[in-house]
């Protein structure tokens, strides 16, 4: 460390501070406006560190500027992470919206193909009293085989609404992963802050 630029160290330290206090102060502390702060101090501190050949102050500058890059890169990271889960949430609330269309539109078709079924039965049930014993069994038939279509077409909906969910369900634990990913790197640019601070 060069005694010439320990007044230049005190000077920026202490010219840095209140400009510091009202970024936190205005709940800015770590956003786009801290970081140009700490990129002029890094950039000036290694500028000096270069001048007066002080090699010291120019680590302490070139990490200064490492650091501000790595918070940069965590905010970069937390907000794709935060669209990819305002994303997520938003196609998981299209396939909900859809699936319950479809449960509805299904529920509807069911209760039409029933609908149909019961005219079909009666139907049946009159030409069978007509034409006798023979005609009602195989007018059984055709209902069981009537019900059991209906009720694949409804397994086979219910599938369908049930993958779509859990297709949605994945994208938004990927965006969760992201997210805590970003957090994670946050962390770590604010603990080499500190690090830097106290050392």
């Amino acid at each position: 460390m060069s005694l010439l630029t320990l007044p230049i160290r005190s000077y920026l330290t202490v010219a840095k501070w209140p400009l510091d206090a009202g970024l936190k102060l205005a709940g800015r502390g770590n956003g786009p406006a801290a970081l140009a702060l700490d990129r002029v101090d890094g950039t000036v501190r290694t500028v000096v560190g270069n001048v007066f050949r002080d090699d010291a102050l120019q680590r302490d500058g070139l990490d200064r500027l490492t650091a501000v890059e790595e918070r940069r890169k965590a905010l970069r990271l937390r907000a794709e992470a935060e669209l990819k889960r305002e994303r997520a949430d938003e196609e998981l609330a299209e396939g909900r919206r859809r699936a319950a269309e479809e449960r509805q539109a299904a529920e509807q078709r069911a209760d039409e193909h029933r609908e149909q079924a019961e005219a079909r039965k009666a139907a049946r049930k009159r030409e069978a009293a007509e034409t006798g014993r023979q005609r009602k069994q195989r007018s059984r038939g055709a209902e069981a085989k009537v019900r059991e279509t209906i009720e694949q077409r409804a397994k086979r909906e219910r599938l369908e609404t049930l993958e779509q969910r859990d297709t949605a369900l994945e994208k938004q634990d990927e965006a969760l992963t992201t997210r805590d990913e970003a957090q994670r790197l946050a962390a770590a640019a604010g603990a080499a802050k500190e690090a830097r601070k106290e050392g």
